[in-house]
């Protein structure tokens, strides 16, 4: 419906940013999206301080660059600060799960919060299958159904506010349901792929977080295999949360099949049931990856991965998510 410009992927710091505006804003351009990034403070206002933003969203604030933040309290101020710039506050969009939610619910009045529950833009009846994601969308009084090729709850989570935004800029229902539906899946955001021995790949190497972890976890799950397995490098600059949050990790693989393959040596403490084995380098994990799968294993790939090593287990991944 609109003609849209956004930023490129991972170009969230002051100069990709500015590049990206120089080389994709037209004067065609009716809607530009900007993701904003920051690892310290100073550094969100330093990229998008001149822009005049008509609306933001503010997702889910784990413990990703905690490390780097040096405390919780940081990350939650930093990534929380390009709010206030936002001209109408009627179109601010706020993961319901964000820590202090109620202090930025007050100094950002008519902001709208988004989540699973108890919000003014929520889903329900969730439902994940192999084959993608549908639920049911209420914004206030209004009710629709969705489906989405996308995989998880999370991603309906991450479109609830777009959701929004997209009805608040006058968009009905059916355009959305068919904008939403057209969506591919991303490669290396949860994408299928078939590889090595016809085994079938879930690419989540884009990125990691705990959050996405857990998410990627649930999944898994949902796939018929006798034989499914996670190869991780791990989670890094989580700081002093690391022990507690791969315990999350663990636990959620309780009372599954689930084997996790990994190099970080720190899953070691928390492999209270034998299903986290450790190898001292990639290649090493990759070799054993690949003695244990046939065409029957689906194999969750979480976080990042060299391509070179990415190349022993997929073949070409393609825009649509298939290989």
């Amino acid at each position: 419906k609109y003609k849209v410009a956004k930023t490129d992927n991972n170009m969230n710091t002051d100069v990709g940013i500015a590049k990206c505006i120089n080389n994709n804003l037209t004067k065609d351009t009716e809607i530009m999206i900007i993701e904003a990034g920051a690892y310290k403070a100073g550094e969100i206002k330093s990229a998008v301080g001149y822009i005049p933003f008509s609306a933001g969203i503010l997702t889910g604030l784990g413990n990703q660059h905690l490390d780097l933040y040096g405390s919780r309290e940081a990350l939650i101020k930093e990534e929380s600060s390009l709010l206030y710039s936002v001209l109408k506050t009627n179109q601010v969009y706020i993961n319901s799960t964000v820590p202090n939610i109620e202090s930025l619910l007050n100094d950002l009045p008519g902001c709208q919060k988004y989540g699973h529950a108890d919000a003014d833009i929520s889903a329900k009846e969730v439902m994940v299958t192999p084959l993608g994601t549908t639920a049911k969308v209420e914004i206030g009084n209004l009710e629709f159904n969705l489906k989405t090729n996308l995989l998880g709850k999370h991603a309906i989570l991450n479109l609830l506010p777009c959701i929004g935004l997209a009805h608040d800029l006058g968009m009905n229902f059916d355009e959305i349901f068919t904008a939403v539906n057209s969506i591919s899946q991303i490669p290396g955001k949860l994408s299928l792929h078939k590889g090595a021995h016809g085994a079938t790949f879930i690419h989540d190497g884009a990125t990691s977080n705990v959050d996405g972890f857990l998410s990627a976890i649930d999944v898994l799950k949902i796939f018929p295999s006798e034989n499914q397995i996670i190869i991780t490098q791990g989670i890094i600059e989580l700081g002093v949360e690391k022990s507690a949050s791969y315990s999350k990790i663990s636990h959620q693989l309780k009372d599954t099949k689930i084997k996790l393959f990994t190099t970080d040596q720190s899953f070691d403490k928390k492999n209270k049931s034998n299903q986290i084995i450790t190898l001292n380098d990639v290649s090493s994990l990759i070799d054993l990856v690949l003695k244990k799968i046939n065409k029957d294993s689906v194999v969750l790939i979480e976080g990042k991965f060299a391509d070179t090593d990415l190349s022993r287990l997929l073949k070409q991944v393609n825009s649509g998510g298939e290989s």
